[in-house]
């Protein structure tokens, strides 16, 4: 099997396909130490595009519901030490910090966070800080396959791990 030092990626501008591609060709077409280039991953913010319609799934909303404004107008001035809140301020803590931020989950973009997510193994399948509820962790910390990843301009460069 042929193996590559750099792939570039002019991919069909559509989030699962390129999400296919870069898994076939990153595992089993690039030298450990390679660089993966996914070119025009911006694409996925394009929306009414016949072409590239992965720009309609932005979703520029806030899910911030009742309790994320209670807890900011309650909390607003909260004493940075958690123990010195009154009942109301321990019940509303959780809100405070966990609002969903304004995001794009599909198409090129979702995919390259999902690469951003690949960068995190290690953190997400952490044993010590990982809920194996909400994480899905086996209880062993797993490396990522990255060694680094860059992302400026329209472009994602990943370079696999060595090893």
């Amino acid at each position: 099997m042929r193996r590559f030092d750099i792939i570039i990626d002019d991919c069909a501008h559509i989030g699962e396909l390129a999400k296919t591609s870069f898994w076939h060709l990153f595992l089993n077409h690039l030298k450990p130490g390679g660089h993966y280039a996914v070119e025009d991953w911006g694409t996925g913010y394009w929306g009414n595009h016949h072409v590239h319609p992965d720009g309609e799934f932005f979703t520029p909303r806030k899910d911030n519901g009742a309790m994320h404004w209670l807890a900011n107008k309650v909390l607003k001035n909260a004493p940075i030490e958690w123990p010195k809140l009154g009942l109301l301020g321990r019940l509303l803590r959780r809100y405070q910090y966990t609002r969903r931020f304004p995001s794009h989950d599909y198409g090129m973009v979702g995919f390259v966070k999902q690469l951003v997510d690949e960068c995190g193994r290690a953190e997400i399948t952490n044993p010590q800080y990982a809920d194996s509820i909400s994480h899905g962790s086996t209880g062993i910390r797993e490396e990522p396959r990255f060694s680094s990843m860059l992302i400026a301009g329209g472009v994602a460069l990943i370079t696999k791990r060595k090893g």
